[in-house]
């Protein structure tokens, strides 16, 4: 394109005098910062970037155009991108998983961190008579969650209650009648024997003792297992100690529901 095609072109667009009245305004002042310039070699004229002074409309329309090299119209440099959002970060993952919390306050349910003794097995007979430690409850299945106290922390196995028998200490012995030297004493339920059904209690002194039901009493908080009620309904249930009257020989045993039976020591399997 030669300069009167241009001049021509400009006019179209813009109106009034075209290129040359243009040059003449910016020659004589009118038109801030940077103006067209008068062009380079080949005798052209070239658009210089516009400044952010006095240019009227038409500096706005053209600023930062790039120059024309001699001869022809340079094209309108694009604008620069915007820079793009940064990223949001991650929200930080949920710590520890979504371990089960043990339930700790069921009345109908044996707290985690009892010691208890594996009994009964057959699958796993290997493990009969270990020692363990509760850790966890699924009520879904009936089962709790035992880690053996055998030197390898990382074993668990899953039983039902009546494979295991619970470690309850200061057991009272009383209403013994022909030892009575051994009402008071205290020590520790360690066993029950089946055939018997005595439970096996070592002293502190070390003595061990088989004792009926009727001759120890449990401390409050130990959870057991009702048994041989004429009321069958409550056969089966668990339920926590909260008392023992002395005088009647009869445990006070919670219920879930906040329901209070009073029950001769016979009837709950500890």
């Amino acid at each position: 394109m030669n300069m009167s095609d241009a001049d021509d072109l400009f006019k179209a667009f813009f109106g009034g005098g075209g290129l040359d009245d243009i040059f003449a305004q910016m020659e004589g002042g009118g038109m801030g910062g940077g103006g067209f310039g008068r062009g380079g070699k080949g005798g052209g004229r070239s658009f210089g970037g516009m400044g952010g002074g006095g240019g009227g409309d038409f500096a706005q329309m053209f600023g930062g155009m790039g120059g024309m090299p001699g001869g022809g119209m340079g094209g309108m440099g694009g604008m620069g991108g915007m820079g793009g959002m940064g990223g949001m970060g991650g929200m930080g993952g949920m710590p520890g998983g979504s371990r089960k919390r043990p339930t700790q306050d069921s009345v109908d349910v044996i707290p985690a961190r009892v010691n208890v003794k594996i009994r009964g097995l057959q699958s796993a007979a290997q493990h009969n008579g270990k020692q363990a430690v509760i850790e966890d409850y699924d009520k879904s299945k009936g089962r709790y969650t035992l880690q053996l106290a055998d030197g390898d922390s990382r074993t668990t196995i899953s039983v039902k209650p009546g494979n295991m028998q619970q470690m309850v200490e200061n057991v009272k012995v009383v209403d013994m009648q022909s030892k009575v030297e051994l009402n008071g004493e205290v020590g520790l339920l360690c066993d029950f024997d089946d055939e018997s059904k005595r439970y096996h209690v070592q002293l502190k002194g070390g003595r061990t003792l088989a004792l009926q039901a009727q001759n120890i009493v449990v401390p409050n908080n130990t959870r057991g297992e009702i048994q041989g009620l004429s009321k069958v309904e409550y056969n089966g249930k668990f339920g926590k100690v909260t008392g023992f009257d002395e005088e009647a020989g009869r445990y006070m045993l919670e219920l879930p529901g906040k329901q209070v039976l009073k029950i001769k020591p016979e009837n709950l399997k500890i």
